[in-house]
């Protein structure tokens, strides 16, 4: 999947217009239709913006869950991080307190 193809993937799965990405990550709306349209390359600092927008690292953003990944995960690891990133960013910030609250009662209840 190349750069437009992802971007275009990560903004179905989220239900994100073309418009409302340009008004919300401040990338504009010019830029995306040209690169959306191939008639120009995406640049870095654009694609950061992006990634930025879409609350997810550049490595994120470029991961190949068909390839061999640096760290081993489990099938449900995999998941989740799919998952995840069809998350809104209020969403990742619940699940993120979320996993937190329960790590915490899970080390206070190990040192009791």
């Amino acid at each position: 999947m190349d750069i437009v193809e992802k971007i275009k993937k990560i903004m179905k799965d989220r239900n994100i217009s073309e418009y409302r990405l340009a008004q919300e990550s401040n990338v504009p709306q010019s830029t995306l239709s040209s690169v959306f349209r191939r008639r120009s390359s995406i640049s870095i600092p654009t694609l950061q913006d992006l990634c930025d927008y879409f609350d997810i690292s550049m490595s994120q953003f470029f991961f190949d869950p068909e390839q061999e990944t640096l760290y081993p995960v489990t099938g449900n690891q995999q998941e989740m991080l799919e998952k995840w990133l069809t998350l809104t960013p209020e969403q990742q910030q619940i699940v993120m307190d979320l996993i937190r609250y329960m790590n915490d009662n899970d080390n206070k209840q190990r040192s009791e």
